[in-house]
């Protein structure tokens, strides 16, 4: 089965298009295989946050919380930009900003290689984003009602390897120093 992009907010490409003056047009499905006629805005997933409190206390997903909606923007098969909007529903949705670099280009990579795994392929899992602000660590998630899988960008902390498929509990013993680390250095 191919991977899900869940239904997000009915204003969203209107409002990415605004302001990236594109023309509001999605693509055919979540990440556009097909772009002729100038980017195409798809992809779209929800952007999760964990605090460091959470990671010291040992929680990984279950302290996940949603903070927006992000989608990729897609030009002649490649990803040139991430857009992101913050709220939940057509209401309080803003555009919140864009991202281009190493964590767009490691994001488009994941999704392929995740899109190969025999796992992905029996069952269907939804794409989302998974950023630990304390641990400096971006991971793309693939959730699925029974368990869930983390493909971790680059660049990652110590001890984790970016584009390597882990089940969630793998990556708190890595994730816990770098937590502990940043804490007492006030970076957190």
């Amino acid at each position: 089965m191919p991977i899900s992009f869940p239904h997000a907010p009915a204003a969203a490409i209107a409002l990415i298009s605004e302001h990236l003056a594109l023309p509001p047009r999605s693509a055919r499905r979540g990440v556009a295989t097909e772009t002729a006629g100038g980017p195409a805005i798809g992809g779209q997933h929800q952007i999760y946050t964990i605090p460091g409190e959470a990671i010291l206390r040992g929680e990984l997903l279950a302290a996940a919380q949603s903070v927006g909606w992000r989608y990729l923007v897609m030009e002649d098969g490649d990803v040139i930009v991430a857009a992101e909007l913050s709220g939940h529903t057509d209401r309080d949705l803003a555009f919140a900003q864009t991202s281009t670099g190493a964590f767009v280009h490691g994001m488009s990579n994941a999704i392929a290689l995740a899109e190969r795994l025999d796992d992905v392929q029996r069952r269907d899992y939804e794409l989302r984003l998974l950023r630990i602000p304390a641990a400096y660590f971006v991971a793309v998630w693939l959730h699925h009602e029974t368990d869930d899988l983390l493909v971790p960008l680059a660049p990652a902390p110590a001890g984790i390897d970016p584009e390597r498929v882990y089940v969630p509990q793998e990556l708190l013993p890595h994730l816990i120093p770098v937590v502990q680390k940043n804490a007492v250095l006030g970076r957190e």
